[in-house]
């Protein structure tokens, strides 16, 4: 677990403070406070067990509490860590977002070209397409240089 936020990196849900900071009371208040804070290592658990509130100290899990990701999920269910409710009302918005998202009208596309021959002026490449429909995965338009004749 260490070692994701290791290295001097950003990692996306890491949080790196100072000791003084998670003893005081304004401790990530704006976030919900220790109720946030799923892991730490046991020596700053330690360091900071009598400003954690005790119905959290048992639900924040340590080094020798979860090695991964994976056991870290188990560790936070298992002690009903307020965060699990959270995971539950994302879960729930997301499928209401599923069932309120209509499927989008699949229609069939049909490659059509048709193109009439395009004059090549000097002046640069000039292409009008009126009522068309183009389905293309990449295109490329480059003017085309003269070279000179030495």
């Amino acid at each position: 677990m260490a070692d994701s936020a290791a290295g001097g990196r950003q990692v996306d849900g890491f949080h790196g403070i100072s000791i003084e900071y998670m003893r005081s009371p304004k401790f990530l208040q704006a976030d919900g406070g220790y109720k946030r804070v799923v892991w730490m290592p046991k020596e700053v658990k330690e360091r900071v067990k009598d400003f954690i509130p005790k119905e959290l100290v048992d639900k924040i899990a340590t080094e020798e509490d979860a090695k991964t990701i994976d056991e870290l999920k188990a560790f936070l269910k298992e002690h009903n860590h307020p965060v699990v409710e959270r995971w539950k009302a994302m879960e729930e918005e997301a499928k209401k977002a599923v069932e309120e998202a209509a499927p989008e009208e699949v229609s069939e596309m049909i490659p059509v070209a048709t193109a009439p021959t395009l004059p090549i002026t000097a002046g640069g490449v000039k292409i009008i397409l009126k009522n068309a429909r183009i389905f293309a995965k990449k295109v490329i338009i480059q003017s085309m240089k003269r070279e000179k004749k030495g």
